[in-house]
């Protein structure tokens, strides 16, 4: 029930800002950081040496070692993708902080 008023009441149901954070954050990556990235100059550079690398990881590794680096991957992609959410998300808050107070400053006499 986002966004739909109480049945009775006049208050509407609003989603938390996290909730609310987390659908522009996604939307904002599918709409402009993944476009971004395939137009960068260095990302079909380092697409290719990734590509290299696992590759040679394969060779030289046990399918047990060569699993545990695809799982170390994995939990450093993931705490990466929290700090960049968690920035993006502090830089949104601090924003509309910020147009609070100019609103407040700009309504003085």
């Amino acid at each position: 029930m986002k966004n739909e008023q109480l049945s009775g009441g006049t208050s509407p149901i609003r989603p938390s800002v996290d909730d609310w954070l987390q659908g522009v954050w996604e939307r904002f990556y599918v709409q402009y950081a993944v476009p971004a990235m395939k137009q960068h100059p260095e990302a079909s550079a380092l697409s290719q040496l990734q590509a290299k690398i696992e590759e040679q990881l394969k060779n030289s590794l046990t399918a047990e070692h060569y699993q545990l680096v695809l799982d170390w991957e994995d939990v450093k992609n993931r705490w990466h993708a929290l700090e960049v959410e968690r920035m993006y998300e502090l830089g949104v808050k601090v924003g509309i902080r910020i147009q609070q107070e100019y609103d407040q400053f700009t309504k003085l006499p």
